[in-house]
């Protein structure tokens, strides 16, 4: 913060902000932690977000359990680089959820009992998480292997 009030942000490129502008966009931005994302939200916007995932890792996930071991190496890198980690969430669900789907033979689903939670029920009806795991890494600061582990776990 300057002694004027404005902001030095640093997003691919550093940009002098007023606090309200800085406020606004950290705000929004964040809210992707705090948002309830509903079974039908993602059917509606699965494609977009594993097009999302596809813009900021490439190519070279296949959607098998060995290619999660790589993800957490290059999310350090992106946000190194300037990519905060809510602008990585939604698309790193999506294609997690989409290796739980083909690895389980799943699809979306959701708890009757708690209809804000999102999960991935296997083929023998087991509950998979590719939601709460992944926010409660990048909100916790994301630790080496965190992705993979948790998402690995959970096929024990």
């Amino acid at each position: 913060m300057l002694a004027n009030g404005d902001v030095i942000y640093y997003q691919q490129g550093y940009y002098q902000l007023d606090f309200q502008a800085f406020f606004t966009l950290a705000t929004n931005r964040e809210r992707v932690f705090t948002t309830s994302h509903g079974r039908e939200y993602f059917l509606a916007h699965h494609a977009r977000h594993l097009a999302e995932f596809q813009h900021y890792f490439g190519d070279a996930y296949d959607f098998s359990v060995r290619s999660l071991g790589t993800i957490d190496g290059a999310c350090r890198r992106l946000v190194k680089s300037g990519v905060s980690e809510a602008d990585l969430f939604l698309p790193l669900v999506c294609y997690v959820a989409e290796v739980l789907i083909q690895q389980t033979g799943g699809q979306w689903s959701h708890d009757a009992d708690r209809p804000d939670v999102t999960t991935i029920t296997g083929r023998d009806g087991r509950p998979y998480d590719p939601y709460f795991c992944i926010r409660k890494i990048l909100i916790n600061q994301h630790k080496p292997h965190a992705i993979e582990a948790a998402i690995t776990a959970q096929f024990a």
